[in-house]
């Protein structure tokens, strides 16, 4: 009720403080700015339902036309981190994070600078062909299946808690 009590007080109130057209597009813009915080914050809906308020909103307020906010919500960027997260959900709902991951220890051995060596050349040469958007989106789940697997053979807590210390190095070896 907060959010929709905000939204209309600027709709309603605050637009007629000016006959400036782009005061009325700013107050209009906070209404659904405030409208959408107090759903996050009260969580009234998912925050993905919330999210999709302007593509709603800022046609209908005429902020904006739909093809203006349509374009904000699937740039060329977005779509790369959307492929890039479908690919990487697919290779682990098939395990070849895993597979991947076991030929990584084969070939370059179960030591620290081995396995930071076996994905800093991955890492590299996936680079050469891709974004490094996809490239972290690939290798980190193949990163976490190595962690996973070797914390759950380590018995005792010392070093499960050197493990997690790697993990930190193993990630940053990935992204960059």
């Amino acid at each position: 009720i907060l959010g929709f009590v905000l939204f209309f007080v600027f709709l309603i109130v605050f637009n007629n403080v000016s006959d400036d057209a782009k005061y009325a597009e700013v107050n209009e813009t906070l209404a659904v700015l405030f409208l959408m915080v107090t759903w996050w914050l009260c969580e009234v809906v998912d925050v993905a339902t919330t999210a999709l308020l302007p593509l709603i909103l800022f046609p209908m307020l005429g902020i904006l036309n739909s093809k203006a906010v349509a374009t904000k919500y699937m740039s060329d960027l977005a779509t790369l981190f959307i492929a890039a997260f479908c690919l990487s959900g697919s290779m682990k709902a098939v395990n070849l994070h895993k597979r991947f991951a076991l030929n990584v220890l084969k070939i370059f051995g179960t030591k620290p600078i081995g396995i930071l060596c076996g994905f800093a050349l991955p890492a590299f040469m996936l680079s050469l062909f891709m974004s490094n958007t996809g490239t972290t989106a690939l290798l980190i789940p193949i990163a976490d299946g190595v962690i996973d697997s070797t914390i759950e053979t380590m018995t005792s807590e010392r070093l499960k808690k050197i493990v997690r210390h790697f993990a930190k190095g193993l990630t940053l070896v990935v992204v960059s």
